[in-house]
C-alpha cells in the first residue's frame, strides 16, 4: 500500500478515535478560547511578530498568524486535548521545552513559519511540506489549517 493510502487510514482512524472519546470528556466543546498573544507569552516562547493569536491546552501553545481561522486554532486544541487526555504530562514536557504548534493559513507556506523561514531552497520546502516536526533548533511543529 502506498504512503498516501496509509496516511488516509491513519487520519480516518484518528478521526474515529476522537469521535469515540468525545463522549468520555466532561468538558464543554467550546472551552478553548483564542486570544491575542501577550508580551509575556511572546517573550517566554521567543515568538516572532508573525504570530498574533493563540490557544493554550494543558500549558501547550497553539499559535497562528492573523490569517489563521479561529476555528482552526480551536479544532487543533480540541484534537490535541483528546489525543493527550490520558497523558497530560506530554503537553507539560512540550511546554517546558518551549515547543509550540504553529498553524499555517490556507494561503501561507512552510517557510512563512518563522522557525522554518531559513530553510532553503524555499520553493522546495513550500512545495514539499505542508508542515514539519519540531527540533531543539526549530521548536515549532507546523501544519496547515486544513489538516
Amino acid at each position: 500500500m502506498e504512503f498516501r493510502g496509509l496516511s488516509l487510514i491513519f487520519f480516518e482512524t484518528l478521526i474515529a478515535f476522537c469521535l469515540i472519546t468525545q463522549t468520555l470528556d466532561a468538558k464543554p466543546k467550546n472551552h478553548f478560547e483564542v486570544s491575542e498573544i501577550t508580551s509575556t507569552v511572546r517573550q517566554s516562547l521567543n515568538l516572532s511578530g508573525f504570530y498574533r493569536k493563540y490557544v493554550v491546552v494543558g500549558g501547550f501553545s497553539i499559535v497562528g498568524s492573523p490569517k489563521v481561522s479561529d476555528f482552526a486554532l480551536k479544532e487543533a486544541a480540541y484534537l490535541i486535548d483528546k489525543m493527550t487526555i490520558k497523558h497530560p504530562e506530554y503537553l507539560q514536557k512540550l511546554a517546558e521545552n518551549k515547543v509550540r504548534f504553529s498553524i499555517m493559513a490556507r494561503n501561507e507556506f512552510t517557510t512563512d513559519i518563522p522557525e522554518h523561514s531559513d530553510m532553503t531552497p524555499a520553493i522546495f520546502w513550500d512545495k514539499r511540506a505542508r508542515g514539519l516536526g519540531a527540533t531543539p533548533a526549530r521548536p515549532a511543529v507546523s501544519c496547515g489549517e486544513e489538516n
